[in-house]
């Protein structure tokens, strides 16, 4: 995988998925999630070149699998 600025696609995925593992233990989903997810999807666009769509694809049923939780893009969707 390509390094681009410190990060690879595989830290920012594996960021991903502790944000998820965070919020299953603690039982709460907080804006300290939200803005880790933020970043992770802002860096898989600008550092490893992922499109808003693919984005979404990912993180969309990563966020639903927590309880409880629905997945907005902001979009309206």
């Amino acid at each position: 995988a390509d390094q681009i600025g410190g990060l690879t696609e595989l830290d920012l995925l594996a960021s991903a998925m502790r944000v998820k593992e965070d919020a299953l233990i603690n039982r709460v989903w907080t804006s300290s999630h939200t803005m880790a997810l933020n970043r992770v999807a802002d860096g898989l666009h600008r550092s490893c070149g992922w499109e808003p769509a693919r984005i979404h694809e990912y993180l969309r049923p990563l966020v639903e699998s927590i309880p409880g939780m629905g997945y907005s893009t902001g979009e309206g969707s």
